[in-house]
């Protein structure tokens, strides 16, 4: 319990929440599992909890070829960039990245629109100051949050979006892009993703509109 309050101080929400998993084991194994729940709150971590948010995963296109092509100091210098990048648009679009998922980030935001926007800036300023291609999926739903993380079906049909999505191109739900929006989307089409048995209605949003409103396409 005491790691877990540590790490959880620290902000290693992920060393924390694996802690105090450690505890909860221990403290049920000896039959007090209540003295642990007693004393949760005062981790700081909070309890598990169901929200609505959109999600949105990022990724570099053709990632182990680029790596290839660049060498390792070049790539890194532009993995770097893109991190910095992302981190920064992610904030300035009231977001929050989760966690790095490697070549790109998990991120989530409150809104919706500011997450569309967040991932049309993205991509626009990627293409401009990057040499690598960015992939972009998001996806709005219900999850569980916990440590600072999330899981749920939402969050894994996000992150298979942007597996599915072309360089530089945006993916989303058809649903998770408001109607009558001023986003332009090209027709929605039905596909099965990976791990999934129903199929999902996916849209491309355009990235090169400059923010006017315009009537969202079916």
């Amino acid at each position: 319990m005491l790691l877990s309050r540590a790490y959880a101080q620290v902000g290693d929400d992920k060393g924390a929440a694996l802690e105090l998993d450690a505890a909860r084991a221990a403290f049920e194994a000896l039959g007090v599992k209540d003295a642990l729940a007693a004393r949760e709150p005062l981790l700081g971590l909070g309890a598990a909890r169901d929200v609505t948010k959109t999600f949105m995963f990022t990724d570099i296109a053709d990632s182990t070829r680029l790596l290839e092509l660049l060498g390792d100091h070049k790539w890194h210098r532009q993995l770097r960039h893109q991190y910095e990048l992302t981190h920064r648009l992610v904030a300035d679009h009231g977001g929050r990245v989760v966690k790095s998922t490697g070549d790109g980030v998990f991120a989530v935001f409150d809104s919706t629109t500011r997450a569309l926007d967040c991932g049309l800036a993205l991509q626009r300023s990627a293409a401009s100051e990057l040499v690598v291609d960015l992939r972009i999926g998001i996806h709005s739903s219900v999850a569980t949050e916990f440590a600072g993380d999330f899981e749920g079906r939402g969050v894994h049909l996000a992150a298979r979006l942007v597996a599915r999505a072309e360089p530089g191109q945006v993916l989303a739900t058809h649903d998770t892009v408001p109607t009558s929006s001023r986003y332009v989307v090209s027709s929605r089409w039905v596909e099965t993703l990976r791990g999934f048995s129903e199929p999902v209605e996916i849209v491309a949003v355009d990235t090169a509109q400059t923010g006017t409103s315009v009537e969202s396409a079916t």
